[in-house]
């Protein structure tokens, strides 16, 4: 009977002994989620700045690129309106050359 209550009582010492090694991996296993849920956390805010580094640099791309187009428009503007400002003198002297010549023609 002796030994029948000493390995009971073992029994009960080995199970209170397993009961807590259980709490502590729940707990341990916990603290893991936790912690990777934190690291998500984290890499979620990291991925949100990296994304919103890449929108900014894609707007001043943009912006650029329009910038670029407003000059390249403007250029091309300014050459047309050149060459016809040419295109008018260069009509202007040739009737201003015909001129003079029909006046020579008529002094001599």
């Amino acid at each position: 009977a002796a030994e029948a209550v000493a390995a009971s009582e073992a029994a009960a010492r080995a199970r209170s002994e397993l009961e807590a090694r259980a709490a502590e991996a729940e707990a341990a296993v916990a603290a893991a989620r936790e912690q990777a849920e934190q690291n998500q956390a984290a890499r979620l805010v990291l991925l949100g700045e990296s994304n919103a580094k890449l929108e900014e640099q894609l707007l001043e791309q943009r912006a650029e690129v329009e910038r670029q187009r407003v000059l390249h428009a403007e250029a091309v503007s300014a050459w047309s309106a050149g060459r016809k400002a040419a295109e008018e003198e260069a009509q202007r002297l040739c009737e201003a050359l015909k001129t003079a010549e029909a006046a020579l023609a008529t002094a001599s």
